[in-house]
């Protein structure tokens, strides 16, 4: 019987891709039409609404472009095009509505393009009218009522009905039924209207909810979640229901993207059936793959694997013999991508993809499925790339995964051959000198627990504030300005030891770091009590850089040698002489306890008993920088302290209590460290805290 596999790839008769997301599903005569968004990877431009055909929802065909990009105007390839959805109007055309919009997301319309048989190209016609003006909405759904009388439907539960021809708005039936949502779609059954929205998390999955009525015009009810809550609508968001003639009577069929940006052309689809009782909806289960005519689970027993890659180019492969595999693995907040690659005997590539394993979620489930193959020997290669899913939304809020980690947990072979039930396994570690894991700042750093460690390498800097870290059963307090890089696989945790604790942080791997660090081998950390103005701005501006220029891969080695290649001189106080650590030590201890004065080289070397010249030479060797600009940074990090904790306060007064002479040096000092302002600074933390 026909199967519908949720969570995996699709293929048509080529052997690529589904590429249909955000669409919606057509029934006419025997035959289903698939019609979705055409994605290119790491890219959001409009390249097409695509159209796949199936007789059975498990095999695909398929036949071009819908409709392709137009040569100027408002569905060119400089814009986005989205949620598209077909209906058939009175007339007996077949209407495409969609989503337009600028690659700012600042010029939405709704547009429509039109065709005579749901085979042919559609011609664009343009906007879609309400009151002879465009609708400027985005999300659009559509429905069908009984009677043949077609709806558009908009983010915030706006519901137009269209005219007979549905090339107009003729009049809006009801407005903002579901506040706060996106991607809307409706259907009618059992003398109930239900209106399906997800709620706007960006490209983060959530709790998908759901409204009843018994008419059109309302009252509309807000139930709630439809799948269980915390599933996140099982990693999914709503695109469509389609009402599916089964051998069990129709079936209400709800359609989900499980969208995988920044490769939104390897999103898969969640299609799982939708159980109706009076006016409530539910999904109370995930099925990786069912039958939809019988509305049966069928279930698959997979064959226990155990591997995890860390770093960019560790893969394993699987030698098999038979017709497909699938393959499930570990999803969580620390996963990133992997590409997947099937090979026949001779080495030709027969299908390749990326396969997410990022989820909110820590699940374990089917990843990925092969097309189905002659009876023959195949390799399958799934290998870490080193890339995550990670954005950041309008409000710059980040989004995403802190890691580039792929689990898988087993496999299962499609008809394996009677003496090759099992694969051959190769495991291939990665040989990269250096990799990232994760580089942030935290403007507001949470507690971190850690009881195992991590396989990586872990820095923290203290930006603003202080944090306590216990290492192993060793207590650090963290000052600002300073530093500490925790050990592979050490027990480690942190917390705020001040109101505001601001941090910078970065999580790297490789073969090569004790060679260029060698004063962390076998010890669990190690503190940097001083750091430079290079060193302390080089995350934050590695971070800022990240924002301005999306999707940048963050991953290369070279920023990690960057960083460490800084990070190293500093490493000199370690095995210094004893009696110059208490002296650098003591120096240091008297910059911030009296940063607030005019603080002399000639006043600290007095304050030591020591004179300026061995002071300064002392101070240098060990923290490799002057204690002036020590003192300066010092001033600056509690000129943002200051300013974080009394954003009324003049920055004369700043500037005076931080212990600079002047407003107009401690600006320029600030600008010069900061690259903005104090004014600017104060400016941006208030819209954060908002």
């Amino acid at each position: 019987m026909p199967t519908i596999y949720n969570g995996v790839p699709w293929y048509d008769q080529q052997h690529q891709i589904v590429n249909a997301s955000g669409g919606c599903l057509i029934q006419a005569g025997a035959k289903y039409y698939l019609f979705g968004e055409y994605r290119q990877a790491k890219s959001r431009r409009f390249a097409g609404f695509s159209r796949y055909v199936s007789t059975d929802l498990e095999h695909w065909e398929n036949t071009g472009l819908a409709l392709p990009p137009q040569a100027a105007g408002l569905l060119a390839v400089s814009r986005i095009g989205e949620r598209v959805k077909v209906i058939r109007a009175q007339t007996g055309q077949y209407i495409m509505m969609m989503h337009t919009d600028d690659e700012r997301s600042f010029d939405p319309i709704v547009t429509y393009a039109t065709a005579d048989h749901l085979t042919d190209t559609f011609t664009f016609q343009g906007p879609l009218l309400f009151n002879q003006q465009p609708i400027r909405m985005w999300h659009i759904g559509s429905f069908t009522d009984t009677d043949g009388t077609n709806y558009l439907l908009t983010h915030e539960g706006d519901i137009y009905r269209l005219t007979p021809d549905g090339t107009a708005a003729a009049t809006k039936v009801v407005s903002n039924i579901a506040p706060g949502t996106e991607a809307p779609a409706m259907f009618h059954f059992n003398g109930h209207y239900f209106l399906l929205a997800s709620q706007k998390t960006s490209w983060e999955h959530n709790d998908n909810i759901y409204f009843s009525a018994d008419a059109l015009s309302g009252p509309w009810v807000r139930h709630g979640a439809f799948c269980p809550p915390g599933t996140l609508t099982y990693d999914s968001q709503t695109a469509f229901v389609a009402l599916l003639p089964t051998a069990k009577g129709t079936l209400p069929m709800y359609l989900g993207d499980r969208h995988t940006f920044p490769y939104l052309e390897a999103s898969t689809h969640v299609w799982l059936p939708l159980t109706v009782t009076g006016t409530t909806l539910t999904v109370a289960n995930y099925w990786a793959s069912w039958d939809w005519q019988q509305h049966v689970n069928k279930p698959v027993r997979f064959i226990p694997l155990a591997w995890t890659g860390q770093t960019t180019d560790a893969s394993v492969t699987l030698d098999f013999q038979g017709t497909g595999i699938t393959i499930t693995g570990q999803t969580s907040t620390h996963s990133g991508f992997a590409l997947v690659t099937l090979r026949d005997d001779q080495g030709q590539i027969k299908a390749q993809t990326r396969v997410n394993f990022y989820s909110l979620l820590h699940g374990d489930e089917p990843r990925y499925r092969s097309p189905q193959m002659p009876l023959g020997h195949y390799q399958l290669t799934i290998q870490v790339t080193g890339t995550h899913r990670d954005w950041y939304d309008k409000a710059w809020r980040r989004y995403g995964s802190h890691g580039d980690q792929v689990t898988i947990t087993g496999y299962h072979i499609d008809h394996p051959t009677v003496k090759h039930t099992k694969a051959s396994i190769t495991y291939h570690a990665s040989k990269r000198p250096f990799m990232i894991e994760k580089i942030d700042q935290q403007w507001q750093q949470s507690a971190v627990a850690q009881p195992a460690g991590k396989p990586y390498y872990q820095w923290l800097q203290s930006d603003v504030g202080q944090g306590e870290l216990t290492i192993e059963d060793q207590q650090i307090t963290l000052q600002p300005g300073q530093g500490i890089l925790i050990n592979l696989n050490v027990s480690y945790a942190y917390h705020s030891a001040t109101p505001i604790w601001q941090t910078s942080r970065l999580s790297f791997g490789g073969t090569a770091i004790e060679e260029l660090i060698p004063a962390l081998h076998a010890k669990p950390a190690l503190l940097f009590p001083v750091l430079g103005n290079d060193l302390f701005g080089f995350i934050p501006t590695q971070v800022q850089q990240q924002k301005n220029q999306s999707h940048q891969n963050y991953q290369e080695s070279a920023l990690v040698q960057e960083f460490l290649t800084k990070l190293k001189p500093y490493t000199a106080h370690i095995t210094a002489d004893p009696n110059k650590q208490k002296l650098a030590a003591k120096t240091l201890s008297l910059i911030q306890s009296h940063f607030r004065e005019n603080l002399t080289n000639g006043k600290l070397a007095e304050l030591t008993n020591y004179s300026v010249q061995y002071m300064l030479q002392t101070f240098n060797e060990l923290y490799q920088t002057t204690p002036r600009r020590v003192l300066t940074l010092y001033r600056i990090i509690q000129t943002k302290q200051l300013l974080l904790e009394q954003p009324d306060l003049p920055l004369s007064q700043v500037a005076l209590q931080c212990g600079f002479n002047s407003e107009a040096y401690m600006i320029r000092a600030f600008k010069r460290q900061a690259h903005l302002t104090p004014g600017q600074f104060r400016i941006i933390m208030q819209q954060f805290r908002d």
